[in-house]
């Protein structure tokens, strides 16, 4: 008989901070409303992992009524009790309210979001699962809230996607096991273990997650001077040093600097996509491309003379760069590495680049606004007055949020009506933004702060982490990192 483990979830729906937040994920607690929500208390039972959903075609490995990719902007329905939906090899009992399960994306076409929820809820808009065009299986742990009837939605944003969902484990009602047999008696008593270590941080450093503060563990590396920027691909972590005019490659898991790539004067911005790494050579205005997998420079992009170059993203097909000083956005074809198109006009000083998978968001620094791109005719579609002098950008799969330096402040626009909705206090001169799948995190650079935001309730949320001339804030896919300007370093963090 699979043990149970005794969980206490509240009337409303679940309770996150029984499992802890990677565990439960965002929909949990706010959209729990199938089956048994109205019980008092659940318990969980962990299962052997087996898998429920796979909807890639074939014999050996299609699992459930489903053979093709989730669409664009669909949504697909799928049953978890008993054998879900015919030939899963899952028996999960038709009371469960929820299932525990690792959802992969695989083979997506676009960058996008997954949204997992009950069948019989709206979507929440909230993403569990982010992902870009070309990007290798990736896996998150979810808890999947049911409908009355055992069922639940699966939410694809943009492109084409595959998914399988791997169940672990099911929540029931506490009345459906019977009560606990008497206490065994008690077994002798063990010989004394030896002493435990000392801790090596002090208790607030914990309670910050600051294990990088911990001299026993690797999180803290010295890179070039003056990180401007990050950025991650698959396999490492790459640091932007415009003093030294190169590009640090580190080994997340280690936390060393494998390579050091000279490029341009001045690199500013840093982006990857197309198996690539572009940087933004403020100084020289060009852009180098760094194949990720060789860490090899494969061609230097020469740019307009005088842009200023500053910002770079990837989209769909194209990369995206900055120039601010001809207020203009241009375009480079990954195929070719070279400018394509007619470059964008802008408001002045565009700065800060995010792509939401149909549109483009330009943060224009000088001229204190927002303006958004129609990525399929390159047209501008909406201009906001922002805050004062707008920098970072980060989409969450809901909502975009922009950093105003001068301002200490964030913006949230609203990305269906392109409008400001509330705004955000944050620290001094915040400067970049992450967001990490469920929390946005801010990079306050004069006074040295990494901030959390919840984006459910648009509020700081948690303690301030102390990181001394904080300027980029990155999320790879696990871990969060800070370039530091003070110390030129990059701190690996948990995320909160």
């Amino acid at each position: 008989m699979p043990r149970r483990t005794r969980i206490a979830l509240t009337t409303l729906g679940f309770a996150t901070a029984a499992l802890g937040a990677s565990a439960l994920g965002g929909v949990l607690g706010a959209t729990g409303t199938g089956a048994g929500a109205d019980q008092a208390e659940t318990v969980f039972v962990p299962v052997t992992p087996c898998r429920l959903v796979d909807t890639r075609p074939g014999p050996s490995t299609n699992v459930g009524p489903r053979a093709t990719p989730i669409g664009a902007d669909d949504t697909a329905t799928f049953t978890a009790w008993a054998t879900g939906d015919g030939n899963s090899d899952c028996e999960l009992p038709t009371d469960a309210t929820a299932i525990v399960a690792n959802v992969v994306a695989i083979a997506p076409t676009a960058r996008s979001f997954m949204t997992l929820h009950p069948a019989d809820v709206d979507n929440p808009g909230t993403a569990n699962l982010n992902y870009v065009a070309g990007q290798a299986p990736t896996p998150n742990a979810a808890t999947i809230p049911l409908s009355s009837d055992g069922r639940f939605s699966v939410y694809n944003a943009f492109g084409d996607v595959n998914v399988v969902v791997d169940v672990s484990g099911y929540f029931q009602p506490s009345s459906s096991i019977g009560s606990p047999g008497p206490a065994g008696p008690a077994g002798p008593a063990g010989a004394d273990g030896p002493p435990g270590p000392v801790n090596r941080i002090d208790d607030e450093a914990i309670a910050s997650l600051r294990w990088d503060l911990d001299p026993g563990r690797e999180g803290v590396v010295a890179v070039g001077h003056l990180p401007f920027d990050t950025a991650a691909s698959p396999d490492h972590v790459f640091a932007a040093n415009y003093e030294s005019d190169d590009v640090s490659v580190v080994d997340p898991d280690s936390a060393d600097v494998v390579a050091t790539i000279a490029v341009g004067d001045g690199p500013f911005g840093i982006a990857y996509g197309f198996g690539m790494i572009y940087v933004v050579n403020q100084l020289d205005a060009s852009v180098t491309v760094i194949d990720a997998d060789e860490l090899s420079v494969v061609t230097t992009i020469t740019l307009p003379g005088g842009s200023n170059p500053s910002a770079v993203t990837t989209g769909d097909d194209l990369v995206y760069v900055t120039a601010q000083s001809l207020d203009r956005v241009m375009m480079i074809d990954p195929t070719s590495n070279a400018l394509t198109g007619t470059p964008i006009d802008t408001d002045n000083g565009p700065n800060g680049l995010a792509f939401t998978g149909d549109e483009l968001y330009i943060a224009n620094q000088s001229a204190d606004s927002i303006q958004v791109v129609d990525t399929t005719s390159n047209a501008i579609v909406a201009t906001i007055p922002a805050g004062d002098d707008p920098s970072g950008i980060a989409f969450t799969g809901r909502h975009v949020y922009v950093a105003n330096v001068q301002g200490d402040d964030v913006s949230v626009v609203d990305t269906t009506s392109h409008t400001i909705i509330d705004t955000i206090a944050v620290g001094d001169a915040p400067v970049t933004l992450a967001y990490d799948g469920s929390l946005l995190h801010v990079a306050n650079n004069n006074d040295g702060t990494v901030l959390a935001i919840d984006p459910t309730i648009d509020e700081v949320v948690g303690a301030p982490i102390d990181i001394p001339g904080a300027y980029d804030v990155m999320f790879d896919g696990t871990n969060l990192y800070v370039s530091s300007l003070a110390d030129d370093t990059l701190r690996k963090l948990l995320t909160r």
